[in-house]
């Protein structure tokens, strides 16, 4: 699901469905990792509706931007204001200063139960698995409209 990039890929600042811009780094205490989630977009061009049946793939970086490097696995959450979540473990390791990206197999299919508004979040050592100078800056939201599908 993540990779790792040979170069520094300096992308704006694009949270899901490019709403902005939330969380962000900081300076990391001495001796600890911070991760981050740099830049989250989908498909690959950002949306802000979908229709019911559409699928949304989601592209994001995880940014380590403490000065140890994280060698341990830990556990990041996909989930939406209706109770559904994705649970999934990251075990690449992500040396200080690094960013790794997901390759897009993470995925969001509408459906009728979801029409309306919803906030899609993204969240990164959810059991705090990483010994963080900032776990606060984990976690990445934003809205997505689900319409109803059109009638043909």
């Amino acid at each position: 699901m993540l990779k790792r990039v040979a170069q520094s890929i300096v992308v704006a600042c694009v949270a899901m469905f490019s709403v902005g811009c939330g969380g962000g780094g900081g300076g990391a205490e001495q001796g600890q990792a911070d991760l981050i989630i740099v830049d989250s977009l989908n498909n690959p061009n950002p949306v802000s509706s979908v229709q019911v049946g559409d699928t949304v793939y989601f592209y994001f970086g995880i940014k380590n931007v403490g000065t140890v490097d994280v060698t341990r696995s830990f556990t990041t959450k996909f989930s939406n204001d209706l109770g559904a979540v994705y649970v999934f473990s990251v075990s690449v390791p992500i040396a200080a200063g690094e960013t790794i990206y997901s390759n897009g197999d993470l995925f969001y299919t509408a459906t009728a139960a979801d029409v309306g508004t919803r906030t899609l979040s993204l969240e990164l050592d959810t059991h705090d698995e990483v010994p963080e100078s900032n776990e606060n800056n984990n976690i990445r939201s934003a809205n997505l409209t689900v319409l109803a599908a059109a009638n043909g």
